[in-house]
């Protein structure tokens, strides 16, 4: 059976149990429908169906009605803004890291901040949630949480109800369609003014009803459904205490120069990129490669040489999975899908950093693209072009046999990453005025209609 046809059974089931209003099957339905892809064949693609999309929200609005066509502002009032967060046992998610640093450097005097978790109390004590609160209030907003209740609905009932009994003026959602539980929230439209996140494939992240997109990413901000402002880079990593290990503490040699790869397991699908390294590997025989990854038995490592797969070091992702940077010399970007926070990472552990170019005339495939040049200056990157990926071999060579080539590199990279930290304010001002101007377009648009 094709995905198409898995994913099309799912729509229809979601959609018969979202017609007898029985809204928790409906969003287990739509999420195995979202991740059909992911769950057949381990690639990260997701698309669109207005269909399901629509219907959810006209279905949703029709029985529970918000009114949030009274938007005011008084003179010296703050603007209200309600962030809602995806999940809270997972505090090392880029998109936790990324709202922390956002409130961090909101303007207070201007903003009052709102962050609607769709975690109960009692749950935060007893995952690693608990992290995330504590980032929080050190943040300086307010913090909501979910009621305790049994059923999935309506706890979602009541996380859109403490929304709009706050009546924010502004609604921003970290990954909208990341989970349906998170989409059918914002479907509820418990705020007039709906803002969504989108750091990935739009399909994921946005809605094409809300109002606007807020992104750094090139290939996301042109294939977005909505109007969507490129913000600039608002995230970077803490830079850690370096930890001193020793290569053979991982079972490699001291004198040998090391590849890193890292990511989640979807991105190490494609074997393409495995076996230009494996070649090199072949000719270069100090070289090897640690892989540091999500789910490692997903890898397939079964035609490679065994005196090759040797040199092939294998370890689980951890959140200190820094420590394998430490060890390295050279970072080697994922493909076909690659960038991310890990490439930050990289420069952060002064790695010379190999990546490969992104094509944005090609509609966004999350399976098959690569933000390296949002994340990093491109004097920071060495770039491969993605449809020349054999040109690889000589920066490998080069790199290899060349120290004082890899350090500078790599001093370049770190210093490019630390530099960017003195946008990260002026970034966020970005995102302020967005907010100012949508909420004065809709102060406006309410004195036009009162005057009809």
């Amino acid at each position: 059976m094709t995905v198409e046809l898995i994913r099309n059974g799912y729509k229809q089931l979601g959609l018969h149990a979202l017609e007898l209003k029985k809204y928790n099957s409906a969003i287990d339905y739509f999420n195995l429908w979202q991740y059909a892809y992911v769950n057949r064949y381990n690639i990260d693609k997701y698309e669109y169906d207005i269909d399901i999309l629509d219907l959810i929200e006209k279905q949703l609005q029709f029985d529970f009605p918000f009114n949030v066509s009274d938007i005011k502002l008084k003179d010296g009032e703050k603007i209200r803004i309600a962030y809602l967060t995806h999940v809270l046992d997972t505090p090392t998610a880029i998109m936790a890291k990324i709202l922390i640093d956002l409130i961090k450097y909101h303007d207070k005097s201007k903003f009052e901040i709102h962050v609607f978790t769709m975690e109960s109390l009692m749950r935060t004590f007893v995952s690693p949630g608990h992290e995330f609160i504590g980032l929080l209030k050190h943040a300086n907003c307010y913090t909501y949480y979910a009621a305790n209740f049994k059923f999935g609905f309506n706890k979602l009932l009541s996380i859109a109800n403490q929304i709009n009994k706050l009546k924010p003026h502004v609604m921003v959602t970290c990954v909208a369609l990341a989970d349906f539980n998170h989409f059918f929230i914002s479907a509820l439209k418990p705020a007039p003014i709906r803002i969504g996140f989108v750091v990935g494939p739009p399909a994921q992240f946005i809605p094409p009803t809300f109002d606007y997109g807020m992104s750094w990413f090139t290939h996301s901000i042109i294939d977005c459904p909505v109007p969507c402002i490129n913000t600039g880079i608002i995230y970077i990593p803490e830079e850690k205490p370096k930890k001193i290990l020793s290569k053979s503490e991982f079972g490699i040699p001291e004198d040998a120069v090391v590849i890193i790869s890292t990511g989640r397991y979807t991105k190490f699908q494609d074997q393409r990129l495995l076996n230009i390294v494996v070649e090199m590997m072949q000719r270069l025989p100090n070289l090897h490669y640690v892989i540091a990854m999500s789910d490692p038995e997903k890898l397939n490592l079964y035609n490679i040489p065994v005196e090759i797969k040797e040199r092939i070091h294998v370890f689980g992702w951890s959140n200190d999975y820094e420590k394998y940077l430490s060890i390295s010399d050279i970072f080697l970007d994922t493909f076909p899908s690659g960038g991310g926070v890990t490439i930050q990472d990289a420069a952060l552990a002064r790695l010379p950093i190999i990546s490969f170019t992104d094509d944005i005339s090609k509609p966004f495939d999350q399976s098959d693209w690569n933000p390296a040049e949002d994340m990093l200056p491109k004097k920071a990157i060495i770039l491969i072009d993605r449809y020349h990926i054999e040109n690889i071999k000589l920066v490998i060579y080069k790199l290899y046999s060349d120290e004082m080539y890899r350090l500078s590199l790599g001093d370049i990279a770190y210093e490019s990453i630390i530099s960017m930290r003195s946008n990260i304010g002026d970034n966020v001002k970005k995102i302020e005025s967005l907010y100012v101007k949508l909420v004065e377009e809709k102060l406006k648009k309410g004195e036009d209609d009162d005057t009809i």
